[in-house]
């Protein structure tokens, strides 16, 4: 006969059982596997677990912690935001071989915001970048999206850099000047940056004191400067879109600097530029569409500066120029509906065709009588206007009033008060920009000029009224 023995056992020995059976499966429940990161594991304590070369896949929400990289990884995020709202910095780098893609990075600064008054300037210390690089060679920033305060990407001495496909959005307006740049690098060489959509920056891509940079495909608008160029060299640029900034590209004391077949257009501020080069040499622009700038083209103590093939057209000014020697090759440029062709005060004459090479103007109206597509005579720019907007260059904001407009009509007529003259010898009588674009040279242009000639005139007859009662 089998024999049961039945232990009674209390309550507390009942409890304690309970106890010991959730613990038993909470561990069960939140055991992880070889390389499956715990769910209330933060990003800092991957990236400390993770070997050098690992992939650390980050899937939380939202991530609201300043993370360091001393090793080579990649960190990849899967729908994840990296979020700090002190205007402090979310990402340190400190290693070779790093990737960061698919990240949504936001930094703000409450105190900021809260301190703004719209329409007023507004000084505060500058934030921090929201990602810092230092001494890392091999670093990739890709398909991330950053909203910044302070700069978007900060590096120094960081080899072997690559930006691509990101969006970068700034906080730059009239009255907050905070950070830099969307892409901010100091002594960084050998930079591709590619593909990439920048907004109210202060400056797209400032690059300080490197060498060997491409920038392509990328697309900047109402920032500052789209790319700030300083003591740089090796430098190329094409098939981006710069519009709607103060300017579009700033070349600054550097050197071998090559762009080509990128649109520079709207930037229409008063001190605006399509592109501007001021004491730096060895500069080829080319293929390049410039077009409604307040001033299309300046050129500031250049050497050995070659523009050519270009589209400058709807500027304001198209081509201006201030200390500026003669080293200048400008050729083969459609110099199409600009309010003013050239302007600018110079020391010796300065030549607008180079080897036989002219420029086609629009506003040249002599005729090519043995049909070789050359003028019979030269295109002589320069004027007393030119001459007076060297002195007084405000006056420019006035171009479109009806008064200026009779006055450059007259002032074709008068001849330089300077004693020099700027002079294309080899001028174009065709241009396959004007003829591809004939609705919009002769109709869109012409139209807007129109609209402005009535707005100027029914302003001044407005301010005549009210003065006369």
């Amino acid at each position: 006969m089998r024999t049961w023995t039945v232990t009674m056992t209390n309550r507390t020995t009942r409890k304690n059982g309970r106890r010991l059976s959730s613990l038993l499966l909470f561990t069960l429940l939140t055991m992880s596997y070889p390389g499956q990161a715990q769910a209330e594991t933060s990003i800092q304590e991957q990236i400390d677990q993770a070997e050098p070369g690992d992939t650390v896949t980050v899937s939380e929400d939202v991530a609201e912690e300043s993370v360091t990289i001393d090793k080579p990884l990649t960190l990849q995020g899967d729908g994840v935001t990296m979020r700090n709202d002190a205007g402090e910095t979310l990402l340190a780098v400190e290693s070779e071989d790093v990737t960061i893609e698919g990240i949504r990075f936001v930094q703000e600064d409450t105190q900021i915001e809260e301190s703004i008054v719209p329409g007023q300037e507004y000084e505060a210390v500058e934030s921090e970048p929201v990602v810092s690089i230092t001494d890392s060679e091999g670093f990739t920033f890709t398909n991330n999206e950053v909203k910044m305060i302070g700069s978007g990407l900060y590096a120094e001495a960081s080899d072997a850099f690559t930006v691509t496909n990101n969006e970068f959005n700034g906080t730059y307006s009239s009255y907050v000047n905070q950070g830099l740049a969307a892409v901010e690098l100091y002594e960084t060489n050998q930079v591709t940056i590619t593909g990439n959509d920048v907004e109210n920056a202060l400056d797209g891509f400032y690059l300080d004191s490197l060498q060997e940079a491409v920038i392509h495909e990328n697309a900047v608008t109402d920032s500052r400067y789209a790319v700030h160029l300083m003591y740089s060299s090796q430098v190329e640029g094409h098939s981006n879109r710069f519009q709607d900034n103060v300017n579009g590209l700033m070349i600054m004391d550097s050197e071998e600097a090559e762009f080509f077949e990128n649109t520079l257009t709207d930037q229409f501020d008063v001190r605006g530029y399509g592109l501007l080069v001021y004491r730096s040499e060895n500069i080829h622009l080319h293929d390049n569409e410039i077009s409604r700038n307040s001033t299309g083209v300046k050129l500031e103590e250049t050497e050995n500066v070659s523009i050519h093939d270009n589209v400058i057209a709807g500027n304001q000014v198209g081509l201006s120029w201030e200390r500026q020697q003669a080293d200048v090759n400008f050729y083969h440029n459609d110099m199409v509906s600009n309010v003013l062709s050239t302007q600018g005060a110079f020391v010796e004459k300065l030549s607008l065709s180079h080897q036989a090479k002219g420029n086609y103007w629009s506003d040249y109206a002599l005729i090519d009588k043995n049909g070789d597509g050359v003028g019979e005579a030269p295109y002589v720019a320069g004027s007393i206007y030119d001459a007076m907007l060297t002195d007084h260059p405000e006056w420019q904001l006035f171009m479109h009033s009806p008064s200026m407009t009779l006055w450059s009509q007259v002032s074709e007529w008068l001849p330089s008060q300077t004693g020099q003259e700027v002079t294309d010898e080899q001028p174009r009588v065709d241009s396959d920009f004007e003829r591809a674009n004939e609705p919009l040279t002769s109709g869109t242009f012409a139209g807007v000029g129109g609209v402005l000639l009535l707005l100027s005139g029914a302003g001044m007859y407005y301010f005549q009224r009210r003065n006369s009662k």
